[in-house]
């Protein structure tokens, strides 16, 4: 399954001298499903601070300008979980804008790789906000875009591009008002994604910024049992089970026996009748679907010397 995105973001805004913004969740959140938080404010250095338990948001990346006037934070749930219509971030006194979204077809607890590129100060009418090129590795994998600026009374998506929203404040008309952008596509095949820009609105003449590139790859498969280690004699065969989870359609097994490829594609593996040189061999499991693959941890074969038959007397 390659990631996707679900319903539309939600935006958030706060006027002057605030502390705190109460983002706006989008609706229908699930269990398990990713959340996304860009958030942008336009004032000194700060320090972002999400709501909840220690984990409960985990920040990707946070930047400054180089005229100390823009901070942007990235956050995402990664801790399962139903949210409320909103949850309320803190700062030190500016304006605030955000955007959150919802991400499916991938873990909240899945790996995801941030690449950032602090802004330089722009001028002119119109202002290109250039996000970083990647490599995006995965098929299937969501290359997320974020920018933000001051100084700025909206913003235009890359082209090559989805919108997923964006959100402006202009309260009192502000030359420090921050505004936040958010578009996506969608990796269809491996290699590297190029930069892409967006263009801010006409506001004050020298607007400085920063921007993001996200890749969120789809969940691999999860191990919820692990083959165990085993004693069995020799002249016996000796059997290893695995049981895996996928996001990304079917699984597909492969065995190993001190890593050279054994069994069929199956959740079991039984060996040949044992022998002396089989003991100490060492079986993992190589799990897979369409989004990637997960190693087992290794299990232990241990060969005893004798058939338990020879201990049965006459």
């Amino acid at each position: 399954m390659a990631v996707t995105l679900n319903g539309t973001a939600a935006s958030s805004s706060a006027g002057a001298a605030t502390t705190s913004l109460a983002v706006t969740m989008p609706s229908g959140a699930t269990n398990g499903e990713l959340l996304v938080v860009a958030f942008s404010n336009a004032g000194p250095t700060v320090s972002i601070v999400p709501p909840g338990a220690a984990g409960y948001w985990t920040q990707l990346a946070q930047s400054q300008d180089g005229f100390g006037t823009v901070d942007t934070g990235v956050f995402v749930r990664t801790v399962d979980g139903t949210e409320g219509a909103s949850q309320t971030f803190s700062f030190a006194s500016s304006e605030a804008v955000a955007v959150a979204f919802r991400l499916g077809g991938v873990s909240a607890t899945a790996p995801v790789n941030a690449v950032s590129a602090a802004g330089t100060a722009t001028s002119g009418s119109l202002t290109a906000i250039t996000c970083p090129s990647v490599a995006a590795t995965v098929d299937g994998a969501m290359v997320l875009r974020i920018a933000s600026s001051v100084q700025v009374t909206s913003f235009t998506n890359p082209g090559s591009h989805t919108a997923i929203g964006s959100t402006v404040v202009n309260a009192g008309a502000s030359s420090a008002d921050p505004g936040v952008a958010a578009a996506y596509q969608t990796q269809t095949s491996q290699g590297a994604t190029g930069t892409a820009a967006f263009v801010s609105g006409a506001g004050s003449s020298d607007r400085p910024w920063v921007a993001y590139t996200i890749v969120i790859a789809p969940a691999a498969p999860t191990i919820t049992t692990q083959p165990v280690s085993t004693a069995q004699y020799a002249g016996l065969t000796a059997t290893f089970n695995i049981a895996a989870t996928t996001s990304g359609g079917a699984l597909s097994y492969q065995w190993k026996v001190n890593g050279s490829n054994v069994g069929t594609n199956s959740t079991s593996y039984t060996t040949a009748a044992l022998t002396p040189s089989d003991n100490g061999s060492i079986v993992t499991c190589v799990v897979t679907d369409s989004n990637g693959s997960i190693t087992s941890s290794a299990a232990i074969l241990t060969v005893l010397p004798t058939s338990s038959s020879s201990w049965i007397k006459a």
